[in-house]
């Protein structure tokens, strides 16, 4: 059921990137484990290397993946401390948003919401699918990307 590839990991994926240019799928080939029928890559550990990867670099990788592999969707677990977020959401075709309805949530949400406004990104907003955070998240997500699909 699941598969893992041991010391690979996304800051790994893009730092072959940058250096090995030409090599995305042979590279990603590489490095994808496997949960049932789900294919990933192992998330970055340290958030201080999240946060250090640039806007240009997340989007050279999703346009390398997309055009230089079998994948035809990509699915990012994105949050405030990625470089280029808002950049990263205006090349996505859909966004899913677990949200949490708590007062603190809501204000999070709100202030989202008010950056796109004040950036002038309404094709963002249209693209985002709202919807309550549930127990079993990998479940459910699996259910909403069958349907979609």
């Amino acid at each position: 059921r699941f598969s893992h590839v041991a010391g690979k990991d996304l800051g790994d994926l893009l730092y072959y990137m940058k250096q090995e240019k030409g090599n995305a799928a042979l590279r990603l080939s590489l490095m994808v484990a496997q949960l049932d029928a789900l294919d990933y890559i192992s998330p970055i550990s340290m958030c201080t290397d999240l946060q250090e990867i640039k806007k240009e670099e997340w989007e050279s990788l999703l346009i390398q993946v997309l055009q230089n592999s079998v994948y035809e969707n990509v699915i990012l677990d994105l949050g405030n401390s990625v470089q280029g977020l808002f950049g990263i959401l205006q090349m996505c075709d859909k966004i899913y948003m677990p949200v949490l309805e708590d007062a603190v949530s809501i204000r999070k949400i709100e202030q989202f919401d008010m950056n796109l406004q004040k950036m002038r990104l309404e094709s963002v907003k249209q693209s985002i699918y709202r919807f309550t955070a549930v127990d079993n998240m990998e479940e459910y997500a699996r259910k909403l990307t069958k349907e979609e699909g």
